[in-house]
């Protein structure tokens, strides 16, 4: 048996051997072949995920321009409402009175400064302004004009 055993394995090696040699080239043209589409196939997708990180990139610089347009845009816009509209004498000495008066006194002179600016704040929000606030030096909130019962509470933890 073991001689049989070892005949049909000289037989099946020479079968593989001769099989090998017959078909050589088309054994080596297909691993060529399979070879360069794997390297085009890694070209391809690498360049397509460059695209996309070059894309996204471009994306993200558009919505960053885009963001800071509209902050300056805001802080413009502040600036102009303080020059034109708060930075006024009448406006300015309610605010001053305010800061060095008791609570009753406070009191009158928030629903005055309310009643001054009331139509300016009004017309803010139409430009989708929202926020006017009025707060002392040492941070204490003196009115919201979006929250005017709201006063007193200090805001130096969450404002420059």
């Amino acid at each position: 048996m073991s001689k049989q055993g070892s005949a049909s394995t000289k037989r099946g090696t020479l079968i593989a051997e001769k099989w090998i040699e017959r078909y050589r080239f088309h054994l080596i043209g297909t691993v060529i072949i399979a070879i360069c589409w794997l390297l085009s196939f890694n070209y391809i997708f690498q360049n397509a995920v460059r695209e996309q990180l070059v894309h996204q990139e471009d994306e993200r610089l558009g919505l960053e321009m885009e963001i800071n347009s509209v902050i300056n845009t805001y802080e413009e816009f502040g600036t102009y409402i303080f020059e034109q509209v708060i930075n006024t004498p009448e406006i300015l000495s309610v605010v001053e009175e305010a800061g060095r008066s008791d609570e009753e006194k406070q009191n009158v002179l928030r629903d005055t400064l309310y009643d001054l600016l009331k139509s300016d704040y009004d017309r803010l929000l139409l430009y989708h302004f929202k926020q006017l606030q009025f707060h002392f030096s040492n941070g204490d909130s003196f009115l919201r004009f979006n929250e005017p019962d709201k006063y007193g509470d200090n805001l130096l933890s969450l404002r420059d």
